[in-house]
């Protein structure tokens, strides 16, 4: 399973391969998401536990607004 975050987006990828006495067989799968604007993708995190993925994206520092001296 791999993750790859990027460009306001978020590809999940997963490969099987499986194999018995005499079949060898391979499934593949991939999905991307579009992530929401105002989120920190470099802080992303992901678990897998009991056959559910969770991804989390926290919150982006919002730029708060500056005052600029008139001269």
């Amino acid at each position: 399973m791999s993750i790859e975050v990027g460009d306001n987006m978020v590809r999940l990828s997963v490969e099987r391969k499986s194999k018995s006495k005499k079949v060898e067989s391979s499934i593949s799968y991939s999905q991307v998401f579009s992530i929401p604007v105002g989120v920190d993708a470099a802080k992303a995190g992901a678990e897998f536990e009991y056959g559910v993925l969770s991804i989390t994206f926290p919150k982006a520092e919002v730029l708060k607004p500056s005052k600029i001296e008139v001269k």
